[in-house]
């Protein structure tokens, strides 16, 4: 089937459709590395469209901030509602590393998200929510504190305050990110979240005292 000259010329002129998770995806990669020092212009060329289109969708960057960083992915805010599925599978070691890590990058979000809210004045609860009627760092705890008690009964773990454990893995990861944020450009060696997780979790799980080591037997006489 032949094209006519003027079909042609009007579906080259026509743009290209490109998804708002396109940009808010590329939005999102933008303000975490760099803040919200970044640019609808560095957006626009990571989703691969123009500035014009970006502000056709969103008025200002704010909305755009705004938008990226409240977008959560299918399954991406309930993921620690899975991790009874792992009690006693696999590497114990292994699966804290995963779970960390994925905290680490819901945190990222979350605590970009709350620094432009301080920085702005804003009321709006930065928190996020891991399950209904409950902030994230409350159902977030709960559910962590539960994970840890299965493994504790399944033998995978000592007897110890799950909850006690559950908020120092949450608190430190969170920590981490905030610093790691607020330090983005000034530190000359930042430690990616995978090596800091894996740390964390070899403290978490050895301890930092040293192993003691038997006393050397006495000489015979």
């Amino acid at each position: 089937m032949l094209v006519s000259e003027h079909s042609l010329t009007n579906l080259m002129a026509r743009p290209v459709s490109i998804d708002d998770d396109v940009i808010l995806r590329a939005a999102r990669d933008v303000f975490l590395e760099h803040g919200v020092r970044g640019t609808t212009a560095e957006v626009a060329q990571r989703a691969g469209v123009s500035e014009g289109s970006v502000f056709k969708r969103w008025k200002t960057k704010e909305e755009l901030f705004h938008a990226a960083m409240n977008q959560r992915q299918a399954g991406e805010a309930t993921f620690l509602h899975d991790i009874m599925q792992r009690v006693g599978k696999g590497d114990l070691r292994e699966q804290l590393i995963e779970i960390g890590v994925l905290l680490g990058h819901f945190f990222e979000k979350i605590v970009a998200l709350h620094m432009h809210n301080f920085a702005h004045g804003s009321s709006s609860d930065p928190a996020g929510r891991w399950g209904p009627g409950e902030p994230a760092p409350i159902s977030g705890r709960k559910v962590l504190a539960s994970y840890f008690e299965a493994e504790r009964h399944a033998g995978r773990l000592r007897n110890v305050d799950t909850d006690v454990m559950a908020r120092t893995f949450i608190g430190s990861i969170y920590s981490f990110v905030a610093l790691e944020l607020m330090l983005r450009g000034h530190e000359p060696t930042p430690m990616p979240l995978w090596t800091y997780v894996r740390g964390l979790v070899d403290i978490v799980l050895t301890g930092a005292a040293p192993v003691p080591t038997p006393s050397p037997a006495r000489a015979k006489r």
